[in-house]
């Protein structure tokens, strides 16, 4: 667990000093946070077909 936050600290770090590798570390980063993205785009998705489903419902007991 330690060691993992200090290679984000020197990812972080990295990211800020130069603006040219930038790129390699944010797709170094995505990589290890894939889970999470993925995770991410599955509650969006949730949420987004339970504001709908609620639309639906209002437009339905509306007419």
């Amino acid at each position: 667990m330690h060691f993992t936050k200090y290679k984000f600290n020197v990812y972080r770090k990295k990211y800020i000093r130069s603006g040219r590798d930038s790129a390699v570390v944010g797709i170094v980063g995505k990589s290890k946070s894939l889970d999470f993205l993925k995770m991410l785009i599955f509650w969006s998705l949730v949420r987004n077909s339970v504001v709908l489903l609620v639309l639906l419902m209002v437009c339905a007991f509306s007419v």
